[in-house]
């Protein structure tokens, strides 16, 4: 496969520092080393990998320069529609998105390439259009999505590289990034973020005060903006959301899975969001008891995979559900073989 085939290619480099932090796409990967070095492999026709193009395939790990980071996005022409035959304008979302990357992958090879794996800078190596060059720090905290990738830097910036039409690269228009940009607005520039979380085409992200900001794909309520009415689905976001948390909570940590959201307060309350279900919703797993009579999980982290999560607890916590039903005890006495199956009864 893709994967296996990169992460060969990743054994047979020997450029790479000892490792600090993976994450993986869907077929590409991402990795930091304890120095502050951002390598990616593997498919990139997208611009996932961020090294300025759209190189099909990319076996063996290769840098990706933050010092090149622009902060205004490059803006490509939309792609032109057939038409149908009554003369009206023929929908294709594959044709949209094959023309989309066609176009980006032309003006990207009209330009002489420079050194393997360097970044040309503010024109993004392609004439994409002309970016100002920022300082956003060195990357801490790298995350993968479906066709993008999303970096947190140690000066508390978001830097995000790849493709999305659900507006995940919180860029506003603009769906293709394919050299490392950063997200910004007014408000932004006044925010300093500590860590952030990707699903298949969405982002979170919490700020020094415990904000919780959301963008991309919205339809699942995996942001936490509502519908304009109840005939319609949770709008998406273009850039990033202020999510409004209840009783004036503070965010510690976020998590994304597939189309939903987990959040980690600082009082250790945990909350989701998504799956068909704009609001926010406290998890209480305590057995014998109705929903709204359950005592609130209290979480020191949370994990999310696709479709499934993982939560760490308060000892304290585990004791007391020892207390509780027979299957509470199986998976607090074996937590490393438990599936967490109540997280998705929310």
């Amino acid at each position: 496969s893709l994967q296996n085939t990169a992460a060969r290619g990743a054994r047979r480099s020997g450029e790479w520092g000892a490792g600090a932090q993976a994450a993986l796409g869907v077929e590409h990967s991402a990795a930091l080393t304890v120095d502050g070095r951002l390598f990616t492999w593997g498919r990139g026709d997208q611009g996932q990998l961020g090294h300025g193009d759209c190189e099909p395939l990319v076996l063996i790990p290769r840098e990706v320069s933050l010092a090149h980071a622009v902060d205004t996005p490059p803006e490509l022409p939309l792609p032109a529609r057939r038409k149908g035959a009554a003369g009206g304008e023929e929908e294709s979302e594959e044709e949209d998105l094959a023309a989309g990357i066609g176009l980006a992958r032309e003006l990207l090879t009209a330009v002489p390439e420079g050194p393997p794996g360097a970044i040309a800078g503010a024109d993004m190596r392609a004439g994409l259009g002309q970016g100002e060059h920022v300082e956003v720090g060195s990357a801490v905290l790298v995350c993968c999505g479906q066709t993008m990738t999303l970096v947190l830097t140690d000066r508390g910036n978001l830097v995000v590289f790849g493709w999305s039409d659900s507006g995940a690269l919180g860029l506003g228009r603009t769906q293709l990034a394919p050299g490392p940009t950063r997200i910004s607005s007014r408000i932004l520039a006044l925010r300093t973020f500590v860590g952030c979380a990707v699903g298949d085409d969405h982002c979170a992200a919490v700020t020094t005060k415990g904000g919780v900001y959301t963008w991309g794909q919205g339809v699942f309520g995996a942001l936490g903006k509502p519908p304009a009415n109840r005939l319609h689905h949770p709008p998406d976001c273009l850039r990033p959301y202020r999510l409004k948390l209840p009783d004036d909570a503070r965010a510690r940590q976020v998590s994304c899975g597939a189309n939903y959201t987990a959040i980690v307060c600082r009082d250790d309350s945990l909350y989701v969001l998504g799956d068909g279900d704009w609001t926010l919703r406290q998890i209480r797993p305590t057995p014998g008891k109705d929903a709204e009579e359950r005592a609130p999980l209290d979480a020191v982290e949370v994990v999310c995979g696709r479709f499934h999560t993982m939560a760490l607890i308060a000892s304290d916590q585990a004791e007391y559900l020892r207390e509780g039903e027979t299957r509470w005890q199986r998976l607090v006495a074996n937590p490393a073989r438990s599936f967490w199956k109540s997280f998705m009864q929310w």
